[in-house]
């Protein structure tokens, strides 16, 4: 039977014990990427039709008042949820656009785009000329951009926006470490396969290290998301949209748990496919290094 190496042995060793420190870590950042630390997450979430249905409620914003602002004299009584509601995601998604991606302004032209497409159900039984409501219409965009930038402005002064600085830093620097570890753990992987002749071998050592940091990242993960569900029970919060945030987030702990098993899963798949595929090597090379004598008598 022909043996591996000591080299060949000795890094899959050594491999295992690193590889099992970088799962823990790459583990983790691809959780936190996945949910909490991803931009798009966020973006879904506020402007997710739950989101901007209570935004209506909460924030009262007025289709009504943006026209009254560019016209105090014009009488408009506007009452079309499905118009408010499309009303209510524009003016979220610059408002998120500030929030999350620090960009400065509104996009004007939708807003343009928004009152065109619907200028007959504002102004059908108003006696306006087409210039007239054109006016009225760049009127009521320049100030809602006038008041998006007054917002913006002063959330960059508040404490929220330093937060959120911090919190863009941490998801960038999340993401480069998910990468970077992901990529030495794929490296040295394809390494073990290339010089050792039983390339089951690297793929046990691949599933003990699996197997031992999912299991080390299902304790940590419980530990954590229980000890955020007990503060989140103590606390309490009259904020519909803080309420609905938080569950959320519950919603994706237990997806975050299941996440965890399914690794530790399959680092256990990998580890019986590894010492079963290594027997059937050593039968194999037996054979080849013991064949049946034939018998001649």
């Amino acid at each position: 039977m022909q043996q591996e190496n000591s080299a060949a042995t000795a890094l899959r060793v050594v491999y295992a014990v690193i590889a099992s420190i970088l799962i823990i870590v790459f583990a983790s950042n691809l959780a936190m990427w996945a949910t909490i630390m991803n931009k798009h997450f966020w973006r879904n979430f506020f402007t997710s039709g739950e989101v901007s249905e209570l935004a209506v409620e909460e924030l009262d914003l007025s289709i009504e008042d943006s026209l009254r602002a560019a016209n105090p004299n014009i009488d408009i009584d506007f009452d079309d949820d499905e118009v408010t509601q499309e009303f209510v995601n524009l003016v979220l998604e610059d408002y998120i656009n500030v929030a999350i991606e620090g960009e400065d302004g509104i996009d004007e032209d939708r807003y343009r785009e928004f009152f065109e497409d619907h200028e007959d159900e504002f102004f059908g039984d108003m006696d306006l000329s087409r210039s007239e409501i054109r006016e009225l219409e760049d009127d009521a965009v320049d100030g809602i951009a006038e008041k998006y930038d007054q917002l913006a402005d002063e959330f960059r002064e508040s404490d929220s926006y330093e937060f959120l600085e911090g919190f863009n830093d941490f998801t960038d620097a999340n993401f480069t470490c998910m990468c970077v570890t992901g990529l030495i753990i794929l490296a040295g992987f394809v390494v073990l396969m290339l010089i050792h002749k039983n390339k089951f071998l690297p793929v046990r050592a691949l599933g003990i290290s699996m197997t031992v940091a999912q299991g080390i990242n299902v304790l940590i993960w419980g530990g954590i998301l229980a000890l955020v569900n007990a503060a989140i029970d103590e606390a309490s919060t009259d904020d519909a949209i803080v309420e609905l945030m938080i569950s959320k987030i519950n919603g994706y702990s237990l997806g975050i748990i299941f996440g965890m098993f399914a690794g530790l899963a399959l680092g256990i798949v990998l580890i019986v496919v590894g010492v079963s595929g290594t027997k059937n090597y050593n039968k194999t090379l037996d054979t080849y290094d013991n064949p049946e004598q034939p018998d001649w008598n």
